[in-house]
């Protein structure tokens, strides 16, 4: 067993063995541009990114939450996708690789429920208890680049969201919401703190002041003298009070996503905007040393001009305050990405044009150096996958020997039949690919889609 990272796809970081010489490759695709870089790894490592040119091993199986939420363009490179919980398929695994590699059909149809391999529908396989399911306490990582939140011990506390915003792909996907136990994570937290250099631990979860036992965990780590950070914050769910607990940590930023910086369209999303309550915290973390980073969506249903000025003018108002204290606010903005299996499924991603000058709005008003904007093109390649059926896998694949340009994308798409309009305008059930994977919310995600569609401006015959 080893593990591959882009930086690193020749040789395994445990062993040093080539990933060519492997019988099977497990891959996650938490994220729609991860099929780009699993082909560019592939290809790097000596092994045919297209599923049928591949002739005997590696299997490859891809899971993760942007594989299993539409498995039709990762199929193209994948011999099978997992759609569930990795702890599910990992124990599978160990009481079929004996059949590994002379037997590579009857080890996937003994993998069972949750595998797709291209053929009939698959439903959603999951664990019911996190504190039963293994969670790793020796994390490999690559030996070059850092994690992006630091070294320390990575932990799971929970998984899914109660909250199940319009637009969250992984609330949705990851349904239904568990979490692990106080007693469950302190023995965790020990255990995985021993394979580390620096006692620290970084807490990763949707919403991590949903979980019943937060507060007592970080006053654990507190008292016990381990570093910790937190993951980005629902607003709503912190109090003033747990400030003073987030402060004793070397945390100095904290991240929050108000999406919307208005009332009836943040409730609209699931993410309700109340200003004075957002105020009194923002400026309460200011004061206590923090600097923000906050993120906003535009190209909602529904945005009107008056949306994105009121915005400018209320955080140009937190910036000028921030700077008087000597800290900073910075903001990230990204249009909204319709993602399957979430009520806005149907819906289109804002034309490039009209999005930058939404940002360029932004920009005007409050600074270029205070806002960051995820490029429309990446957002457009991610519209694409997460909707696109497998013609969109052939042309990722073909286009990864010209690197993946936008040119070399498009070029390929059109080669290959790929209606590159389809994330920009309003779709139907009817022509969705990723209805091959069944989630246990899309019964009633699937009736809110339509309605939304019906009530949603852009979507109405001119």
């Amino acid at each position: 067993m080893d593990r591959f990272t882009l930086d690193n796809p020749s040789r395994g970081a445990v062993s040093g063995r080539r990933l060519k010489d492997f019988d099977l490759l497990l891959v996650s695709a938490n994220y729609e541009l991860d099929l780009l870089y699993i082909v560019k790894l592939l290809r790097e490592g000596g092994v045919e990114p297209l599923a049928t040119n591949r002739r005997g091993r590696p299997l490859v199986v891809i899971g993760g939450l942007a594989a299993m939420s539409n498995p039709e363009p990762f199929i193209e490179v994948a011999d099978a996708v997992f759609v569930g919980d990795g702890e599910v398929l990992l124990e599978r695994l160990v009481k079929a690789m004996h059949l590994l590699p002379d037997n590579a059909d009857s080890f996937l149809d003994s993998l069972g429920e949750g595998l797709y391999r291209g053929m009939s529908r698959v439903s959603k396989v999951y664990v019911q208890d996190l504190d039963s399911a293994p969670h790793p306490t020796a994390e490999i990582r690559s030996k070059v680049v850092k994690p992006v939140y630091g070294d320390g011990f990575y932990v799971e506390i929970s998984r899914g969201c109660r909250w199940l915003c319009k637009f969250c792909l992984e609330s949705f996907i990851m349904y239904p919401y568990r979490v692990r136990s106080l007693g469950r994570l302190i023995k965790l937290i020990e255990e995985g703190l021993r394979n580390v250099s620096l006692r620290r631990v970084v807490i990763y979860s949707l919403s991590a002041f949903d979980h019943p036992a937060i507060r007592e965990l970080l006053r654990y780590l507190i008292e016990n003298e381990i570093d910790f950070s937190l993951p980005s914050l629902r607003w709503d769910t912190v109090g003033i009070e747990d400030l003073d607990l987030v402060s004793a940590s070397s945390q100095r930023t904290l991240t929050m996503a108000p999406e919307v910086i208005d009332s009836d369209l943040s409730c609209f999303l699931g993410k309700c905007f109340v200003e004075e309550r957002f105020t009194e915290l923002a400026e309460e973390a200011l004061r206590r040393g923090f600097d923000l980073k906050l993120y906003l969506m535009v190209g909602l249903p529904g945005e009107s001009p008056g949306v994105l000025h009121n915005a400018a003018r209320y955080l140009k108002k937190l910036t000028n305050y921030a700077m008087k204290l000597g800290r900073r606010v910075s903001i990230t903005v990204n249009p909204l990405v319709p993602k399957p299996h979430t009520p806005l499924q149907l819906l289109p991603l804002v034309p490039e044009e009209a999005y930058q000058a939404k940002v360029k709005l932004l920009e005007k008003e409050l600074g270029e150096s205070v806002v960051e904007s995820l490029r429309w093109t990446y957002a457009f390649t991610q519209a694409l996958i997460a909707l696109g059926d497998r013609r969109v896998g052939r042309a990722i694949v073909a286009a990864s020997s010209e690197g993946f340009t936008r040119r070399a994308i498009a070029r390929a798409a059109e080669s290959l039949g790929v209606d590159l309009g389809y994330p920009l305008r309003c779709r139907s059930l009817d022509e969705a690919p990723w209805r091959v994977a069944v989630m246990p919310l899309d019964r009633v995600v699937e009736k809110s889609s339509e309605i939304l569609k019906q009530q949603t401006k852009e979507c109405q015959p001119s």
